[in-house]
């Protein structure tokens, strides 16, 4: 695949646009090279990003860690008890 339709900061989403149209990276800093670089994360480059080094599936059994389960329900109730 073809990464380079789907690197750098423009065009990719008009939201994207949207977020860097007051980007104060000064040209040529680390921030502002990375930006120019980054390969955008789309349901199209998605696959060839992660596939190969990473899971794309959960192998998780539910129940197999109870303590870190109890912290995250309490979590997401609270989450939903205050609306966030």
């Amino acid at each position: 695949m073809n990464l380079h339709d789907a690197t750098g900061r423009r065009g990719i989403s008009p939201h994207w646009d949207e977020v860097l149209a007051n980007d104060l990276h000064s040209p040529g800093t680390v921030d502002a090279v990375l930006l120019d670089r980054m390969v955008h994360l789309t349901p199209e480059t998605e696959r060839h990003l992660y596939a190969r080094f990473t899971p794309t599936t959960v192998r998780y059994e539910r129940g197999s860690r109870p303590f870190l389960e109890s912290i995250a329900s309490e979590v997401v109730r609270l989450l939903k008890e205050t609306g966030t």
